[in-house]
């Protein structure tokens, strides 16, 4: 076996060891960490729903809608039977929490737990879950579509006026995954400037990104247009916006 063989083989293992220790550091100490603690999280989603309070005639309404987000290492590390238990005993303490303070509610309290590829820590998102009409109705909206110029592929998200950004990168967790070795995790991501404009924003990518040839700084962004070609990593994709 030649050496550049030994060279690829060592690096592959090195990154398989490295995540696989991450995930198992994640696991190990995650009844220690605050964000994932029952006794330090309840305080915190207390004080998140005091601040998101409503009047309604002479009573005080609570959200009934807790969404936790975590990313995404830290959310696949919990696993599916631990989150679930997490969201039961929390939705129980946070509704004996509203129930003991009188506070109005226009649904029984739910706990949702979900990642997010652009959430690096922790994030509490309590909300009403009104009904009264989607705020996105009257939003702009447009399809992003990255096409691999090697490959050929499509990718495809649409990109909402007022929404969250369009994450690019090998994770599962990013709404365009591309499967590249070269591709971070979470390498990039399309933002929504205004109806005028979309930008493409570095997410720390190791091997960089750039646009028409012109490499952006860690953590920069800049303005892209529709027939752009994006350089991630060492993959070239042709944008395409669709109105």
């Amino acid at each position: 076996m030649s050496s550049s063989h030994f060279e690829f083989l060592e690096k592959f293992f090195r990154r398989l060891f490295d995540w696989l220790g991450g995930s198992l550091d994640v696991a190990l100490r995650r009844d220690g960490e605050p964000q994932l603690d029952p006794s330090a999280l309840l305080p915190r989603i207390e004080k998140a729903i005091e601040r998101s309070l409503r009047q309604e005639g002479e009573r005080l309404a609570a959200p009934h809608q807790i969404e936790l987000r975590y990313s995404y290492e830290t959310w696949s590390a919990l696993g599916e039977v631990r989150r679930q238990q997490l969201e039961r005993e929390l939705a129980a303490s946070l509704f004996e929490y509203a129930h003991n303070r009188r506070y109005l509610m226009a649904a029984p309290l739910s706990v949702n737990i979900t990642c997010d590829a652009f959430t690096r820590d922790f994030e509490i998102r309590p909300s009403f879950g009104d009904t009264g009409g989607d705020p996105t109705s009257g939003s702009f909206a447009t399809r992003i579509v990255l096409v691999e110029q090697r490959r050929g592929r499509r990718h495809e998200a649409e990109l909402q006026e007022g929404g969250e950004p369009v994450g690019i990168g090998r994770n599962i967790a990013n709404r365009i995954v591309i499967s590249d070795p070269t591709i971070s995790n979470f390498h990039a991501a399309l933002i929504w400037r205004d109806r005028n404009g979309i930008e493409l924003a570095d997410r720390g990518g190791a091997n960089g990104t750039a646009i028409n040839g012109v490499q952006l700084a860690g953590a920069d962004r800049q303005a892209v247009k529709d027939g752009d070609l994006l350089r991630l990593g060492a993959v070239e994709c042709r944008l395409l916006i669709e109105e």
